[in-house]
């Protein structure tokens, strides 16, 4: 029962940092591309 709980934390930290990490890099791009609002987030 515990392992099986530390890999459900263990999925959702993966999927928390994968989130975040999307996160950043689309604002990367949307500095890149500043002049395309497109790109941006609103």
């Amino acid at each position: 029962f515990i392992s099986r709980y530390l890999e459900e934390e263990e999925e959702v930290f993966m999927y928390i940092f994968v989130w975040c990490l999307q996160k950043v890099l689309h604002s990367n791009i949307c500095n890149i591309n500043y002049n395309n609002a497109s790109t941006c987030p609103a």
